[in-house]
């Protein structure tokens, strides 16, 4: 196997892993996202009781965002595009 035969297979394994990275990165977000809309939004869509200070619709409403940027942050140490960029930073000193 020469050189160019293992980067060829290195980049089919990267692609394919980067595929199923992105559904994963999809699905997540967009179920994360989905009690945000209607009509998941009845299930939060109250005034009382009242949650740090905060209407409970509005603290729904901002749990979710934030559990989206916590997921994103998460599965961007997952992404394998980005550990790929990490190896190759710290090979280049």
């Amino acid at each position: 196997m020469t050189s160019r035969d293992f980067h060829n297979h290195d980049k089919k394994e990267r692609l394919v892993s980067r595929a199923k990275f992105k559904m994963i990165y999809i699905t997540v977000c967009a179920v994360l996202f989905l009690p945000t809309i209607f009509p998941l939004f009845a299930l939060g869509n109250r005034a009382e009781p009242i949650v740090v200070g905060l209407p409970f619709s509005f603290f729904w409403v901002l749990l979710w965002v934030v559990l989206v940027g916590i997921s994103v942050v998460a599965l961007y140490f997952f992404d394998p595009d980005n550990k790929v960029s990490r190896t190759s930073t710290s090979e280049a000193r």
